[in-house]
């Protein structure tokens, strides 16, 4: 099986790195290229092309980039980097047509629409969507951090998740011209934070929370969501600093899984037939600040350690580590 890794150069990680997981259990890192703390990726499925975020401008005052990343040959070819103008880039995603590639940038709370043509090269910046407010947080809310992107399944609906206004801004794209319309806004819990929403089907969604480490169960209809129930991360009485980061679901759609960096441990829901949540467990990650995991399976994570080595682990009545990757300052695990 292989992966592609994010990993912080500047903590001493690669950059990407496509790395392997032998069915023996033999882990090698294959190919590199530094690209500078790439900290979310996301696969073509048209090409053998990898789009990644990238914290440094190509030009002075460019904010941040975001690249394309050959994977055709023996090597990884940078393909394509073009500045995102919003600064501090931090997740991306294509359109179902892979024509537009979509990137929130966290530090000034925009989200940037550049155009992708057919071998997978980025063109230049075509639309800045400005974020504008703040929240409550006296420090991490002081302005928007759009942070996560993703389509409400069926539609062109596209949400970005901010952390400093605490909202999920939902815009109508239009599909010729990529160009993004806001079209509604889903206020969450005062101080909440959030960072990443997944949906399990058309109807229910989950919306993990950075600041306040709390998940939402949210139900969606026509673009409009609305919060159904807000749970914690964390074990009663734990009053150390955390913050919530990963959101993953098990195929089957029955667990939810999400990863609290500080108190080092993933926390597992349970998920009813009609998309109601209730606690199971937390589970520890055996390593440092987990800022993503993935499943290989239902009962197989591997999970990204920012400030140690990744850990691959069997999930089941427990977490338990098979065994320790040496591969450091995972931020972002792709599954090819």
């Amino acid at each position: 099986m292989k992966f592609v890794i994010g990993s912080y150069t500047r903590l001493g990680g690669h950059g990407v790195a496509e790395c392997e997981l032998t069915a023996a259990g033999d882990f090698r890192v294959l190919r590199t290229l530094a690209l500078p703390n790439p900290t979310w990726q996301v696969l073509s499925r048209k090409n053998p092309v990898l789009f990644s975020t990238c914290s440094d401008p190509v030009h002075p005052d460019g904010g941040g980039s975001v690249a394309s990343v050959g994977m055709a040959g023996k090597e990884l070819e940078l393909l394509s980097r073009v500045d995102t103008v919003g600064v501090g880039p931090c997740h991306l995603i294509l359109s179902r047509d892979e024509r537009f590639l979509y990137c929130a940038n966290y530090f000034s709370g925009a989200v940037s629409v550049f155009p992708v043509d057919e071998q997978g090269k980025i063109g230049e910046l075509i639309q800045l969507v400005q974020h504008e407010g703040h929240s409550v947080h006296p420090e991490r809310q002081t302005g928007p951090h759009a942070h996560q992107l993703g389509y409400i399944p069926g539609t062109n609906l596209i949400w970005c998740c901010d952390l400093g206004l605490d909202a999920v801004m939902v815009y109508q794209q239009d599909i010729t011209t990529g160009m993004l319309m806001l079209q509604s806004r889903f206020d969450a819990p005062k101080g909440a934070g959030p960072r990443h929403l997944i949906f399990r089907d058309l109807k229910n969604a989950y919306l993990a929370n950075e600041v306040d480490s709390t998940v939402c169960h949210l139900t969606c209809t026509d673009g409009i969501f609305t919060l159904q129930k807000t749970l914690s991360t964390l074990p009663e009485g734990f009053d150390r600093k955390n913050t919530v980061a990963a959101i993953r679901l098990t195929s089957d759609g029955r667990t939810l899984l999400v990863s609290n960096r500080g108190h080092n441990s993933i926390a597992r829901f349970s998920l009813t037939a009609d998309g109601d949540m209730a606690p199971r467990d937390i589970l520890p990650t055996f390593g440092d600040f987990p800022r993503d995991f993935n499943l290989i399976d239902d009962t197989t994570l591997l999970i990204g350690h920012q400030n140690g080595n990744m850990v691959l682990a069997s999930l089941g009545d427990s977490l338990e580590k098979i065994r320790e990757l040496e591969l450091k300052t995972a931020v972002c695990v792709t599954l090819e």
